[in-house]
């Protein structure tokens, strides 16, 4: 075999293999493409829900908040002795008895 064979036989078996790393290359990056899309998904799957919720439901939040504010400030005021107000004023409140006979019952 002459040397110019030889450098014929050795660029032909790297030709072989140049096209082996190019699929090789190809699956890789379809591979990473792919993965790129599916994190994006994923975390749009997460956000969406997130952000549509907080939208939607803003206005029960506000009515827990504010009802709780009430009884903060009734059970403040109850334990407040500057305020004036004896706990026989809250037992005749209706909604404070309903409240307390709410929270009485097991669930």
């Amino acid at each position: 075999m002459t040397e110019l064979e030889e450098i014929k036989n050795i660029v032909a078996k790297n030709r072989q293999d140049i096209k082996l790393l190019k699929q090789d290359l190809r699956r890789v990056t379809s591979f990473m493409r792919w993965s790129q899309i599916f994190g994006v998904l994923k975390i749009l799957l997460i956000v969406i829900p997130l952000i549509l919720g907080i939208i939607y439901l803003q206005p029960y939040f506000k009515q827990i908040v504010e009802g709780y504010q009430q009884l903060l400030n009734t059970f403040q005021s109850l334990n407040d002795p500057k305020s004036g107000t004896s706990a026989a004023d809250y037992q005749s409140n209706p909604a404070l008895q309903q409240l307390l006979k709410d929270l009485r019952q097991p669930q």
